[in-house]
């Protein structure tokens, strides 16, 4: 059977390797850090060392889409996330009975060291997937094709030669330096600025305590005026809060203090349901990831793939707005398309082929869906939006659609099904029955505080909790 090298074991790596050996390949993932055995999924969350994965402790979604296909391809690892703690959880609108339910809409709810946990424990198991702890820093070309890779290098200088290459090492992928350095051109690449910075915090509910299940598995959330804040809950009692602010308001680099950024979260409206000091505790720091952009590459040239046994996957090919939740489900949608291209026949270079040509379309599609609503947001964020907005696109989604989701069940199946990852994400804009559901239903009204009332809530935290020096350095950040 050919031999795998998969160049990364973050959730994309993890999930081909599993196909991949299900399918009897040979699979060897290369891994610098070391894996959470024998922790539970609260000292995951604590103590798991990955300075690899920069996002390890925000939130994270596990979307729909990844029930569906481990329900379908692999009911070991679907039971096994169950048994590590990961939640089963349908997606309806209760008021409304069983009108419109969609029995796809069950995802999973938890944290993602918890998922990884028991997603990599089930690849360690699978025959024929072998883990190398270590770093790997870069391809090596086949000297008798130069379309072709002999396998890569590690850090200790080891060549391991395989029949085919899978990188998969997200958002600070090598990749684009590694061809260069190969001597090939370096691939097209698209990119446009997510316009927000996040701020997020996991704490759990005191004992005893019960919080009603809603429509969804989020607490209090809303789109205010530069600052977009969602609860989810997630596995063992905890929860997470993410703020998502303005990067141009520089007074919101002050939510790095712990202080600030709970005076803020308890001022938003609705959130004491859930922050109130006797209904739950912190459990974690504040973290923050910025520099976030939204970015597609094409690995094809002249018509065809640029290397003809290397497959490109996850946040390496194309990512999204954090926002959206859709990494994860991304990555194992991408690992199911490698390997019904490989079981399709005519080898790697046939299977490379095919799975190039899946693949773009479908990264194109989400980078455009998620650039587009963030380009709506920034401009309802400015206050430069004109009204009214027009049907069929990201504006009016983001402006009339998406508010009148947990108004209307068919809106919300629509709404809902897309973020889910289970539909085209750009034909929910042309849909005519949701847009004209849509306009049926008055506008909400979702700036229930102004930009000034934010900007002072943090400006006042900020000065009774840090001193001048601090204060300038911060805004200056």
């Amino acid at each position: 059977m050919d031999t795998f090298g998969i160049v990364g074991g973050g959730i994309a790596g993890l999930a081909v390797a599993r196909v991949l050996g299900r399918n009897g390949y040979q699979v060897t993932v290369f891994e610098p850090d070391m894996p959470a055995t024998g922790f539970s999924a609260d000292d995951a969350f604590t103590d798991w060392v990955r300075p690899h994965i920069a996002q390890l402790r925000q939130p994270h979604s596990a979307r729909s889409i990844i029930r569906k296909l481990l329900v379908e391809r692999d009911p070991e690892l679907y039971r096994a996330v169950l048994d590590g703690g990961m939640i089963e959880w349908p997606f309806r609108l209760p008021d409304f009975g069983d009108e419109e339910y969609d029995p796809e809409l069950v995802g999973f709810l938890g944290r993602r060291p918890t998922f990884e946990k028991a997603l990599r424990a089930v690849v360690e198991r699978t025959p024929g997937v072998t883990f190398v702890t270590e770093r790997v820093t870069g391809l090596n070309a086949d000297p008798a094709n130069p379309r072709r890779l002999a396998g890569v290098t590690t850090k200790s200088g080891a060549v391991h030669d395989f029949d085919a290459v899978v990188e998969c090492t997200g958002r600070r992928s090598k990749l684009m330096d590694w061809l260069q350095g190969l001597g090939l051109r370096r691939p097209t690449e698209i990119e446009q600025d997510c316009g927000i910075i996040y701020y997020s915090r996991y704490f759990r509910f005191r004992e005893g305590v019960r919080i009603d299940h809603g429509n969804y598995p989020s607490g209090p959330s809303a789109n205010l005026s530069t600052l977009q804040y969602t609860m989810n809950r997630t596995d063992n009692g905890t929860f997470s809060l993410m703020l998502g602010v303005a990067p141009w308001e520089p007074l919101f680099n002050h939510l790095k203090d712990e202080r600030v950024f709970m005076d803020v979260a308890r001022a938003l409206p609705g959130t004491m349901s859930w922050l109130a000091p006797e209904l739950s505790e912190p459990i974690w720091r504040v973290e923050w990831f910025t520099g976030l952009v939204n970015r597609h590459r094409t690995f094809t040239q002249d018509g065809r793939p640029i290397l003809e046994n290397l497959f490109i996957l996850g946040d390496s090919r194309f990512h999204t707005n954090p926002i959206f939740g859709w990494g994860m489900g991304l990555a194992l949608r991408q690992s199911a398309m490698l390997v019904d291209a490989l079981s399709a026949g005519g080898g790697i270079a046939a299977a490379v082929a095919r799975f190039e040509a899946e693949a773009d379309i479908y990264g194109r599609k989400h980078f455009e869906a998620s650039a587009g609503e963030d380009r709506a947001r920034m401009k309802y964020w400015k206050g430069e939006l004109a009204e009214p907005q027009t049907p069929g696109t990201p504006e009016y989604f983001v402006t009339q659609v998406q508010p009148a989701a947990f108004r209307d069940p068919g809106i919300y199946r629509a709404v809902t099904r897309r973020a889910h990852l289970l539909d085209d994400p750009l034909e929910i804009l042309g849909n005519g029955e949701v847009n004209r559901r849509a306009a049926a239903i008055p506008r909400v009204d979702h700036t229930k505080m102004s930009r000034v009332e934010i900007m002072g809530i943090v400006e006042a935290s900020a000065r009774r909790h840090l001193d001048e020096t601090r204060l300038k350095l911060a805004v200056r950040a």
